[in-house]
């Protein structure tokens, strides 16, 4: 199978479980990019 590259587009609800899903499914995908404006969420 092939590992898709994910890129997650702010860390607000949605955000936060699209990484949270790319963590526990490392076979799967692969994080490679988050962007966020809030340097809090970071």
């Amino acid at each position: 199978m092939e590992i898709k590259n994910l890129v997650v587009f702010g860390l607000d609800a949605r955000g936060t479980i699209y990484a949270n899903f790319a963590k526990t499914y490392p076979e799967k995908f692969r994080l490679v990019a988050i962007i966020e404006n809030n340097p809090e969420r970071l």
